[in-house]
């Protein structure tokens, strides 16, 4: 086999599999400790001089408003950490596997 047609391959593959692994999380939000919040709204005050305030889900560290939604948990966030070093590594690999073969 050609060197271009192994790169390809591997390129390939590693593509297909974090395409098939995104969907791991989607189906498992118990697993990962994902929660889904009502929103954040921000409701005026009825006091004349007075500013409103936000009432709802403060996750986000009171950054303003937002739609219901399905927060990350903890071990989402490491399995999607876990996904990126190790697309980082394998990308790495493949580059160093041009440049050997070069």
């Amino acid at each position: 086999m050609k060197k271009i047609q192994i790169i390809s391959l591997r390129v390939i593959a590693l593509f297909t599999v974090a395409m098939f692994v995104s969907f791991i999380p989607e189906y498992l939000h118990d697993f990962f400790g994902d929660w889904i919040c009502k929103g954040r709204q921000y409701v005026p005050s009825i006091k004349e001089g007075f500013s409103g305030s936000y009432i709802g889900c403060d996750y986000q560290g009171g950054s303003g408003s937002h739609n219901a939604q399905t927060h990350w948990g903890y071990r989402h966030w490491l399995f999607c950490m876990m996904g990126i070093i190790l697309f980082s590594i394998q990308s790495i690999d493949i580059i160093n596997y041009i440049d050997k073969n070069a």
